[in-house]
């Protein structure tokens, strides 16, 4: 996705502070799970989850007040992740996103 924004830059700056920090398994549990992910900040930096990393950062930059998540909850999902760019006004790719990528070759599994 290509999100046109003036806080580019402050956003690339808030994910690669983040370098170095552990991947959050207990959000992926959380996420795999069918029982709620219990109490937990998703914005804890100690670790993180890809998708809440990509939302956090967004959201450190001044991209958002608030992320309109589509409900409240404890984690963000790369399914959130995608519905709230999906839906962004900024989003200047979107008629050509879901087209396949010319010279990528996949293995027959990932089909």
């Amino acid at each position: 996705m290509v999100i046109k924004t003036d806080k580019a830059d402050a956003i690339v700056a808030a994910a690669t502070s983040q370098l170095g920090k552990p991947f959050d398994s207990r959000s992926l549990k959380g996420f795999l799970s069918a029982k709620f992910p219990g109490i937990r900040d998703w914005r804890d930096p100690d670790s993180w989850f890809c998708a809440e990393l990509v939302v956090w950062a967004f959201e450190r930059a001044g991209y958002w007040k608030n992320p309109p998540l589509p409900w409240p909850k404890n984690r963000v999902s790369p399914t959130d992740t995608l519905l709230l760019f999906l839906t962004d006004d900024n989003f200047v790719n979107a008629g050509t996103f879901w087209e396949p990528i010319v010279g990528l070759k996949m293995e027959p599994w990932e089909r």
